[in-house]
């Protein structure tokens, strides 16, 4: 897929990305930061200790949101937004 291509797709689908910090839920629902025990994620506070992931999501321009990508740290989910966000704006 060209790049045109690429940019064509992500301006089809979402209206703007967003970034959020995510904590890691275990089978019960505890919050969790053994990444083994996983299942699932839930978006918390940019101060909560257990942050587990970064997680970039696609704003759908039908409502809700998409997840994109999960970094392990903020700087790295900061660089696939700001790629994301040049896609959409240029």
């Amino acid at each position: 897929m060209t790049r045109e291509e690429t940019q064509a797709k992500l301006r089809e689908r979402y209206d703007d990305i967003e970034m959020h910090p995510c904590v890691g839920l275990d089978e019960n629902n505890n919050v969790t930061k053994d990444h083994s025990k996983v299942v699932g994620y839930e978006q918390c506070d940019e101060n909560d200790p257990d942050i587990i992931v970064w997680s970039v999501y696609g704003h759908c321009k039908e409502g809700g949101i998409e997840c994109i990508g999960d970094s392990q740290t903020k700087e790295d989910a900061e660089i696939i937004y700001y790629a994301l966000m040049a896609f959409l704006e240029n």
